[in-house]
C-alpha cells in the first residue's frame, strides 16, 4: 500500500508540522508529530512505518481469512477500524450445526 505525508516547515521556527497526508485515521499522526518532530524526523518515521506496516498485516490478515477460510465463515467478518478486533461465525465441517 502507499500513503502521503507532506510535512511542512515553520517559517522562522524550522520546524515540521504535519500537511496533507493520506495517512489512516486510525494511525495516531499528530501524537507521533507532537512527540518526535521537529528533533527527530528518522525516528517519527520509523515509528510511523511500523504503524502503518501493522494496519496494513491486519488488514491483509483478513482478506486472507476470508478468501482461504470463505466456506467456514458465515456472513461478512465485521472489524474495527484498525483491524485488531474481529467479529465473524464459522461453521465447523463435519460437525452437527445444531450443536
Amino acid at each position: 500500500d502507499s500513503f502521503h505525508l507532506e510535512l511542512q516547515e515553520s517559517r522562522g521556527f524550522r520546524e515540521l508540522r504535519v500537511g496533507r497526508h493520506s495517512v489512516p485515521p486510525c494511525v495516531p499522526l499528530q501524537g507521533l508529530a507532537r512527540r518526535f518532530l521537529p528533533g527527530n524526523l528518522r525516528e517519527f518515521l520509523a515509528v510511523l512505518w511500523r504503524h502503518l506496516n501493522a494496519f496494513v498485516a491486519r488488514r491483509q490478515q483478513l482478506k486472507l481469512l476470508q478468501e482461504e477460510f470463505s466456506e467456514c465463515i458465515q456472513g461478512t467478518p465485521c472489524s474495527n477500524s484498525l483491524c485488531n478486533v474481529l467479529s465473524f461465525r464459522c461453521r465447523i465441517p463435519g460437525k452437527n450445526p445444531q450443536i
